[in-house]
């Protein structure tokens, strides 16, 4: 069923339901932005259907362009933004007998300027490391929670591989001599509230 409706909101993007088309749910209602920052939005709405398309973009930017959402929930969140950036989202509701509303919208933000959202760890280094331990820190530039993500090519790393750490200095452990480890380290700022990642790649514990 998710497939079916990905396949309808491609096309609803892309232009291929006019407004002249019959529709059995309106689209999202009462959008508000529930949590924002330097470089991250939190949008909710009233859901009028199965699931909602939210296209994000710069301010006047076209829905085919934009960076797609599907939510089956009521929200989403869009990060990697720029601070003090205008931004605009598009929404479309998928009707449950599979019909497509109209896009609603643009709903335009700005995100926070640099300094006073959920800022990113910066001078993120290598202090020391051992024969299967690295310790890694950072300036935390005012935040005081952080994740961290390490592993093997962990660019994608799934919400379960984040450790917490109210220190700007973090200990990797297990690490096997002669792999390469990257590693991710983000401010946490609240619920679904994160900083850009900062990254540090191909660390390798040479056997001597």
């Amino acid at each position: 069923m998710k497939l079916k409706y990905y396949a309808i909101i491609i096309m609803a993007i892309f232009g291929a339901c006019s407004s002249d088309d019959e529709n059995n749910c309106g689209g999202p209602q009462s959008v508000r932005i529930a949590e924002i920052d330097e470089n991250f939005v939190f949008l909710t709405w009233d859901s009028q259907g199965a699931a909602t398309t939210v296209v994000l973009g710069r301010k006047g930017f076209s829905p085919e362009t934009g960076t797609t959402s599907v939510s089956f929930d009521g929200w989403t969140s869009f990060g990697n933004l720029a601070p003090n950036g205008e931004y605009e989202t598009y929404l479309q509701s998928v009707c449950r007998d599979n019909t497509i509303s109209d896009l609603t919208g643009p709903y335009g933000f700005r995100t926070l300027a640099f300094g006073q959202g959920c800022t990113q760890p910066q001078s993120l280094i290598i202090n020391e490391m051992t024969e299967s331990t690295v310790t890694i820190s950072w300036d935390g530039m005012g935040q005081n929670l952080w994740e961290i993500a390490y592993g093997r090519n962990i660019f994608n790393p799934s919400e379960s591989s984040w450790q917490n750490s109210n220190s700007t200095t973090f200990k990797l452990t297990d690490i096997e001599p002669g792999v390469a480890y990257d590693v991710l380290v983000r401010a946490s700022c609240g619920v679904y509230k994160y900083s850009n990642n900062a990254v540090l790649t191909n660390i390798v514990l040479i056997e001597e």
